[in-house]
C-alpha cells in the first residue's frame, strides 16, 4: 500500500494534497464548531460555504449548494448524525461532491466514497464474495455499492451482483465503516511488523492515506 500512496497524483503529489485537504477540513470543521454552538452564525455559514466550493474545486466536482443558510442546516444535521454514529436522515443530500466535504468534516469517521474508491472497494472484495456474503459478520457492509463514473478502469467487471450505491448513505455509511477498520488492521500489524509501515514513514495510517491509496487502485 506504501507504493500506492507513493503514486498518488490528483492535480498535485501526495504531499502537497494533503496540505490543501488538512486546510480544507480545517476551516469546514471550524464553520461546523460555530454553527454547532450557533445554528444561526451567518458568517460561519458563509465561510463553510466557501470551503465547499474550494472543495469542489480541488475535486473538479460540480457545487450542489450554493446558498449558505441551507447549506449550513443539512450539514449540520449530517454531521451530528454520523458524530454519534447514525445514519443521517431522509432528505440529507449525498453525491461525489457532498462525500468529500463529509470526509473533510470527520476526517476519522468519513471516507471519501466516489467512483474511484467504490470501483477499487468492491472489485477487491469481489472474488471473496460468495463466502463473505454468508459471513454473519458481513452484515454491516452489506450495503456497500457502485459508484457511477467515468474515466479510468471504472466500471470494472465484477462476478459479484452489487447494489447501487450512488447517492444512498448506507453504502457510505458502510464504506466509512470498513476503510476505519483497514486503517485500524493497517496500523495493528505496522507495530509487529516494521517492514510493512508506509513510504518508510513511522507514523500511523490515517483514514486519508487508506482512501488515497483505494483512490489510485480505483482509477
Amino acid at each position: 500500500m506504501g507504493r500506492r500512496l507513493a503514486a498518488y497524483y490528483w492535480h498535485r503529489d501526495w504531499q502537497t494534497t494533503c496540505l490543501k485537504l488538512s486546510a480544507l477540513s480545517s476551516q469546514i470543521r471550524q464553520a461546523i464548531a460555530k454553527l454547532d454552538e450557533r445554528a444561526d452564525d451567518r458568517d460561519a455559514a458563509t465561510e463553510q460555504l466557501n470551503a465547499f466550493k474550494d472543495t469542489c474545486v480541488w475535486a473538479g466536482v460540480r457545487l450542489p449548494e450554493s446558498d449558505s443558510c441551507t447549506l449550513a442546516a443539512e450539514v449540520l444535521r449530517v454531521w451530528q448524525s454520523l458524530t454519534h454514529g447514525q445514519k443521517p436522515t431522509s432528505g440529507c443530500r449525498l453525491n461525489s461532491a457532498w462525500t468529500k466535504l463529509y470526509a473533510l468534516a470527520l476526517p476519522d469517521k468519513c471516507v471519501i466514497y466516489d467512483s474511484r474508491v467504490a470501483a477499487a472497494v468492491t472489485s477487491i472484495l469481489d472474488p471473496t464474495m460468495e463466502f463473505l456474503s454468508e459471513y454473519p459478520n458481513w452484515q454491516p457492509y452489506a450495503n456497500l455499492g457502485t459508484v457511477p463514473g467515468r474515466g479510468g478502469s471504472r466500471p470494472r467487471d465484477v462476478r459479484w451482483k452489487w447494489p447501487n450505491g450512488y447517492r444512498l448513505w448506507p453504502s457510505q455509511t458502510a464504506a466509512n465503516l470498513l476503510c476505519r477498520e483497514v486503517f485500524e488492521e493497517l496500523n495493528r500489524q505496522a507495530k509487529t511488523r516494521p517492514d510493512r509501515q508506509k513510504m518508510n514513514d513511522p507514523s500511523p495510517w490515517t483514514l486519508r492515506e487508506v482512501e488515497a491509496v483505494l483512490f489510485m487502485e480505483g482509477y
